[in-house]
């Protein structure tokens, strides 16, 4: 039984040592050490998915990340038509991780692909494990954001009105930063009203029921529901008020107390 264990455990060092070296290759990884990438191949499993198979569904649990080492999948919209293609090296996922939704797309193989797979526990662990891989999957998830809400941000211009039902409080704030928007986000709910202020795309002041500054901001990114009000444009007085913090370290740590409360 020793013989065998031992076995074991040798196959399982050489096929995690083969994993580490198949994620080398991903730009991503490339600041990490060979140690590193030994400990973060230890926490990745090597999935293969055949032709036309789909490696994640609209709707589904949002608790895996997916690498794509090798092969070509597609982006699946609900008529089955091909709307973008992934490659080699390309991450998805990490929003519904992050953000704590259900999948929104279909991906599928468009040819056999080999993925590294990541479950939710073993990724919020990476995170904390290694910095820079958490500030790259948050810039990725701002830049995500982004992306799907480039239209919504247009509307910004003129104002916005909307339910935190259709768009996150998380992504509504994150849309007005990467933007740069100035003006006032006011957000109702039967329980809670929220002002925040932002100068610039940075937040200048916060309150919710009595909380005011970070603790106000962290709470807006915990509703889940009430209707929001973004008027374009600030009085002079607002506009000299200081910045209360980094958004990104802010938005980070009120992503985490939200992770935290869920558990």
């Amino acid at each position: 039984m020793k013989l065998l264990a031992a076995a074991e455990r040798r196959e399982k060092i050489r096929t995690v040592a083969s994993f580490a070296g198949l994620l080398r290759a991903i730009e991503i990884f490339s600041p990490l050490s060979d140690n590193d990438l030994l400990d973060l191949a230890a926490l990745l499993e090597l999935i293969d998915y055949p032709w036309q198979f789909p490696i994640t569904q609209k709707g589904d649990p949002g608790d895996r990340l997916f690498i794509l080492l090798s092969g070509r999948a597609e982006v699946i919209d609900d008529h089955g038509v091909a709307l973008a293609e992934l490659h080699r090296g390309e991450v998805f996922g990490e929003m519904s991780l992050l953000s704590g939704e259900r999948v929104t797309t279909t991906i599928m193989a468009a040819i056999p692909c080999q993925i590294a797979v990541m479950n939710y526990k073993n990724f919020r662990h990476i995170l904390t494990r290694f910095p820079t891989l958490q500030v790259f999957f948050y810039k990725l998830l701002v830049s995500r954001i982004t992306k799907m809400n480039r239209q919504r941000a247009e509307e910004l211009t003129s104002g916005m009105v909307g339910q935190l039902s259709d768009i996150s409080a998380v992504e509504l704030c994150q849309m007005i930063n990467a933007n740069q928007k100035t003006g006032r986000l006011k957000v109702e709910s039967e329980e809670r009203r929220a002002l925040m202020v932002f100068n610039e795309g940075e937040l200048v002041h916060a309150e919710l029921n009595g909380s005011v500054g970070k603790e106000a901001f962290y709470r807006l990114l915990g509703m889940e529901n009430g209707r929001f009000k973004f008027t374009q444009g600030l009085a002079i007085k607002e506009k000299r008020l200081d910045v209360i913090g980094g958004f990104m370290g802010m938005l980070m740590e009120g992503m985490k107390r939200l992770d935290d409360k869920s558990k």
